[in-house]
């Protein structure tokens, strides 16, 4: 009894008259998160600080706008222009303010003795645009690429000590 099928394909006949509902496609929100979130990662990947919350809530605030004109436009031409957006603007140094770097501790067990290790370093972003909180954590195996690109090149200030030695060799 359970190989019987009480769902059959429509017809030609019958599926001019249809609106099918299974196959859905991708409302433009979900294009946007998709493409947040492939940004955000790649990002994450380069060590470079991102910041997702602005991109939404600026995705969010057009949706508003465009809901508005809705009335006057087509939702195709609506649809088209947010899968346009550009996300990279979003990322970047220039665009946060770096508020803190800690090493990130654990606690080990080595041969029976509780130890602590380095794991790490967190950094702690603060957004310029509308102060959102951003966290990066770094492992120790990705920590040298990493502190060439968040901190910044300090120059190297010579000792009082070793001007005095070169200024006796003169």
């Amino acid at each position: 009894m359970s190989d019987i099928s009480i769902f059959r394909p429509a017809t030609e006949d019958e599926k001019k008259d249809f609106i099918e509902i299974t196959k859905s496609k991708k409302s433009v929100m979900n294009q946007f998160l998709g493409r947040l979130a492939n940004k955000h990662l790649d990002y994450q990947r380069k060590h470079v600080p991102f910041c997702s919350h602005c991109a939404r809530l600026d995705f969010d605030k057009k949706m508003q706008d465009l809901l508005v004109d809705s009335v006057a436009t087509d939702a195709s031409k609506m649809n088209k222009k947010h899968t346009e957006e550009n996300l990279d603007q979003y990322a970047g140094l220039d665009k946060f303010e770096l508020v803190n770097s800690n090493v990130i501790k654990e606690a080990k067990l080595l041969d029976g003795l509780r130890t602590t290790a380095i794991i790490g370093k967190r950094f702690t972003f603060k957004c310029k645009n509308r102060g959102c909180g951003l966290i990066m954590d770094i492992e120790n195996e990705d920590l040298e690429e990493a502190l060439k690109i968040l901190e910044p090149k300090k120059e190297v200030v010579s000792d009082k000590k070793e001007d005095k030695k070169e200024g006796d060799k003169k």
